[in-house]
C-alpha cells in the first residue's frame, strides 16, 4: 500500500522503456531505466524495485527516485508491474487464504512472481550487459513483502534485498533460503499498514520479530548492534552472520507507511536517501561476497 504519499513536484527524468514479455501465458510488463553511464561492454548491476499493493510501476520510480541513484551509482533500475487481484495491482508476496493477516485468494487471479521476476533477469540480461552476481530486490510494501519471498526462494539469482515497510508473507516455515541472504530493511514506528513491534495492519508479524527472523533464516550469532545514527533513523545490524552475510535494520522513529527520505503524509520524513542507502549497502554486500 501507498496510502501515505505525496507523488506531487517530483522533477522528471529521462526516459524509460516500457518492455513487454509472457510469462505463464499472460502478458507482463516492467519499466526499465538504464543509467546515462551505462556501457555496453562493461557488467552493470540491476535493482528490481516491487511497488506497493494498488500502485504501479512507474509511481513506484517515481516515488523512490531509484532513477537518480542509478544515473550517480551506474546500475539498471527496474520496476515490474504487479498484475491485478480484486481490482487492484498486487504482487503474489505468499499471502493466502489461511494468512493471519491480509489474507488474500490468489487462486482467482494465480501468479508467480518469484519466477517472473526471474524472468526479467534474464530478458535484461538478453537486452544489456547485465552482471548476473549483482542482481538485487527492494520494495515498498507489497513489494517489500515480495523482496522477502524473493530472499526466501531465488538467492540463487538475488545477492541481496532490501525491503521497506513490509515483512514477510509466507509462513516462517516455507522460507528456506538456499544460501545466505544480505538485506537492509526500513520501517516506521508509526507505520499502521505495516505495524512495527507487532503483528497488526496488514502484516503478518511486526518489523521487530521480521529482523529477528531473517537474523535466524541467516544463521546470524549475538546480538545486533547500532551500525548508523542521523537524527530520527537508527539502523541496527547482525554481523556475524552465514556466508560473511550482514542483515540490517533501520527504524525511522515516528515515520510513516513511507520511502525514507520521501514526501510522507501520515508520519515523519527523515532526512536520509533511503533509495542510496540500499545501493551502498548492496555494494557492500558484494565486497563480502568477494
Amino acid at each position: 500500500y501507498g496510502d501515505n504519499r505525496d507523488l506531487t513536484s517530483f522533477p522528471t527524468r529521462r526516459s524509460s522503456d516500457l518492455v513487454f514479455i509472457e510469462h505463464e501465458g499472460k502478458n507482463r510488463s516492467y519499466r526499465l531505466y538504464a543509467p546515462k553511464n551505462y556501457k555496453s561492454d562493461v557488467p552493470t548491476p540491476l535493482i528490481i524495485n516491487f511497488h506497493g499493493t494498488g500502485s504501479n510501476a512507474e509511481q513506484q520510480a517515481v516515488y523512490s527516485d531509484m532513477d537518480s541513484v542509478a544515473d550517480k551509482k551506474g546500475f539498471i533500475h527496474v520496476n515490474p508491474q504487479g498484475l491485478e487481484l480484486d481490482g487492484k495491482p498486487v504482487f503474489n508476496a505468499g499471502l493466502t487464504m489461511q494468512s493471519p493477516a491480509n489474507k488474500r485468494d490468489f487462486s482467482k487471479a494465480p501468479r508467480d512472481d518469484v519466477d517472473f521476476a526471474k524472468t526479467i533477469v534474464e530478458d535484461v540480461s538478453a537486452k544489456y550487459c547485465l552482471n548476473k552476481k549483482k542482481v538485487y530486490s527492494t520494495g515498498m510494501s507489497n513489494g517489500g513483502r515480495m523482496s522477502y519471498h524473493i530472499g526466501c526462494e531465488a538467492a540463487d539469482t538475488f545477492a541481496a534485498i532490501a525491503p521497506v515497510a513490509g515483512v514477510l508473507s509466507l509462513p516462517p516455515e516455507k522460507c528456506q533460503p538456499t544460501k545466505a541472504v544480505p538485506s537492509i530493511a526500513f520501517h516506521g514506528t508509526w507505520d499502521f499498514v505495516s505495524s512495527y513491534k507487532k503483528a497488526g495492519g496488514f502484516s503478518t508479524m511486526g518489523a521487530v520479530q521480521m529482523f529477528s527472523l531473517w537474523a535466524k533464516k541467516n544463521q546470524c550469532k549475538g546480538k545486533p548492534i547500532v551500525t548508523f545514527q542521523e537524527n530520527n533513523v537508527s539502523c541496527e545490524s547482525y554481523q556475524s552472520c552465514a556466508e560473511g552475510a550482514e542483515i540490517k535494520f533501520c527504524t525511522i522513529d515516528r515515520g510513516g507507511h513511507c520511502w525514507p527520505g520521501r514526501p510522507c503524509r501520515l508520519g515523519a520524513s527523515s532526512n536520509i536517501n533511503g533509495s542510496e542507502m540500499i545501493r551502498s549497502e548492496e555494494h557492500t554486500s558484494e565486497l563480502q561476497s568477494q
